[in-house]
């Protein structure tokens, strides 16, 4: 499915149009494609396949958002399961700790989180705040079974 939608991706910058990208499943995308991402979101396997880097370690994670940014990804983030996450916020790369819940079902952890994400920032939010917010629906849908009905409602994270 992103594969077919590489062409539409590289035509954001000139449309100035904010974007966010969640490449799951992750399939290779040109480097040419990338500079046109605001906000990508794979988590650390996914992040393999763009970055050639294993995340071991916060410094590992890091790397990989820097290569995440040299091929111009805007604001890159990087989930860590119940390791946190890892992001560049537009001044620095910070790492948070995950939300510790007992999860029995992480089918819809990445939609969440991204999802959230997106419609945080588009709402105003800061880029930390969002995060924060994406962090706490994540936590949430992940002590749920299933994908739609475990996203919680705004009211609950915010």
């Amino acid at each position: 499915m992103l594969n077919n939608n590489q062409p539409i991706i590289s035509k954001f910058p000139l449309a100035s149009i904010l974007n966010f990208c969640y490449p799951a499943p992750a399939v290779p995308i040109e480097d040419a494609v990338l500079q046109g991402v605001d906000y990508f979101t794979p988590n650390e396997i996914e992040c393999r396949i763009y970055t050639g880097v294993e995340i071991r370690s916060t410094d590992d994670a890091f790397e990989a958002l820097n290569k995440l940014r040299d091929k111009g990804i805007r604001y890159p983030l990087i989930t860590l399961g119940e390791k946190g996450i890892v992001y560049y916020n537009g001044t620095e790369n910070v790492y948070k700790e995950a939300r510790k819940v007992e999860a029995i079902d992480t089918t819809a952890a990445g939609d969440t989180f991204s999802g959230t994400l997106a419609a945080m920032i588009i709402a105003g939010k800061s880029m930390d705040e969002a995060v924060d917010i994406a962090q706490r629906a994540s936590s949430i849908a992940v002590t749920r079974l299933g994908a739609q009905d475990a996203i919680p409602m705004l009211s609950e994270v915010v």
